[in-house]
């Protein structure tokens, strides 16, 4: 995997010196850029089935338009990814009070997620890691941690993305990546023809607050069930009363590598899939979009794009039924998703 970098100053942030990296593989045949701001991936190209490259993730022209955006777009998420109920919870007898910034509950960790630091960079073998130290309360969370997140570029269009953390003190921890995806390129404005698969029977039900409930459901004669293939355009405005997809599909073990979902885009050929170490993922086929100006001018509104955020499910810290997300001084969490980029093949 061959690296370059770009440098540069960004106005708004006074003197944060801002990089660009670029990944490219050694087949030449699929390009990502990571900005150190936000750990975002800002430029994901791609070949269609002509082998005509296109940009297939939503973002901006410069660091600026991600600073004004609170869309997560492109950036890693955390301290804890998703909701927390009422912004609290209670851990080895403490009560921690977070920020409220979604409805009565916290999600993505607060106001000023992990999409919104900045990260220290470096090179390690063939993977970009970038580096950031979470202070002690920062955003409310008990603890010191220290995340790295490795991006690493395959000859097969892979691209790998690899969390690790410690802690000084035990503290919840849920990462994830928030690129919004579209095959047909960044600038194409719907979903509609993309068809997705999510290969398990699980499902978390969700309250009006897009608050899991607590409940693990079957995905059994209903709109939630994507086990065998559906073209979106068919599907959204039957999920959610047409608000679509927002919801953590279970995979229920940790640490085991797993096909998690499917998407393609029979017209241009291309098709992503996502493995992943992560007990859940997030389907969100993006109705929050609001119309922000993208790159070149791309308008992004409701379904522009979709999220596949593989993470631990919603709120485990107040479900005990939920897989763990409390961190141990001594511990380190490690987690790896793999987006694997290819040309449409057979379904799952």
């Amino acid at each position: 995997m061959a690296f370059s970098l770009r440098r540069f100053v960004c106005s708004s942030s006074g003197l944060i010196l801002r990089l660009w990296f670029t990944l490219q593989n050694g087949s030449n045949t699929m390009e990502v850029q990571i900005l150190t701001y936000g750990a975002i991936i800002s430029k994901l190209l791609i070949p269609d089935k002509h082998g005509k490259l296109s940009d297939v993730v939503l973002g901006f022209d410069n660091v600026e338009g991600y600073e004004n955006q609170s869309l997560y777009i492109g950036g890693i998420i955390g301290r804890v990814a998703n909701r927390i109920a009422n912004g609290q919870f209670t851990l080895d007898g403490e009560t921690y009070k977070l920020q409220i910034n979604n409805g009565p509950n916290t999600n993505h960790g607060g106001f000023r997620s992990y999409d919104k630091v900045h990260w220290e960079p470096s090179v390690k073998d063939s993977k970009l890691c970038l580096t950031y130290i979470s202070p002690s309360g920062e955003n409310g969370f008990p603890g010191q941690v220290r995340i790295q997140v490795f991006y690493e570029l395959t000859d097969d269009n892979t691209l790998v993305v690899t969390y690790e953390a410690t802690t000084t003190k035990a503290t919840p921890i849920n990462l994830t990546n928030h690129a919004y995806f579209n095959l047909a390129g960044q600038e194409c404005g719907h979903l509609s023809d993309h068809l997705l698969t999510v290969p398990t029977d699980n499902y978390l039900p969700v309250d009006e607050n897009c608050l899991v409930t607590g409940e693990i459901k079957s995905v059994e004669n209903g709109p939630m069930d994507l086990r065998t293939e559906v073209k979106l355009g068919e599907r959204l405005e039957k999920v959610s009363g047409g608000n679509g997809y927002d919801h953590t599909y279970c995979f229920g073990q940790s640490g085991k590598k797993k096909l998690m979902a499917r998407l393609s885009h029979p017209e241009s050929g291309r098709e992503l899939e996502v493995w992943s170490t992560q007990p859940g993922i997030q389907i969100y086929t993006g109705f929050f979009l609001d119309g922000p100006v993208g790159k070149n001018g791309s308008v992004y509104k409701q379904y522009s794009g979709m999220c596949l955020e593989t993470q631990h499910y919603p709120n485990s810290i107040n479900m005990p039924q939920f897989p763990s997300t409390v961190l141990e001084p001594g511990t380190t969490f490690q987690e790896t998703t793999w987006f694997k980029f290819g040309i449409t093949s057979a379904k799952i």
